[in-house]
């Protein structure tokens, strides 16, 4: 959902770093985005900021 939302405002998201935890069979993945284009330049942000979030998904094993 968030990469149609910066894709329909011609922002592009890199993947800088993936890992993944064979015993809980969890992948983990960092993207990359430039989103100054989306703060107005009256707020006092600058330089490089990290948002962290988490999301899962779930697959049937390849059955149906």
């Amino acid at each position: 959902m968030n990469s149609v939302f910066l894709l329909r405002r011609h922002i592009g998201e890199v993947v800088t770093w993936i890992s993944v935890d064979l015993a809980t069979r969890v992948v983990y993945v960092t993207l990359s985005a430039d989103l100054s284009s989306l703060i107005p330049g009256s707020l006092p942000l600058q330089g490089v900021h990290r948002i962290a979030g988490s999301a899962q998904a779930h697959t049937d094993g390849g059955r149906g």
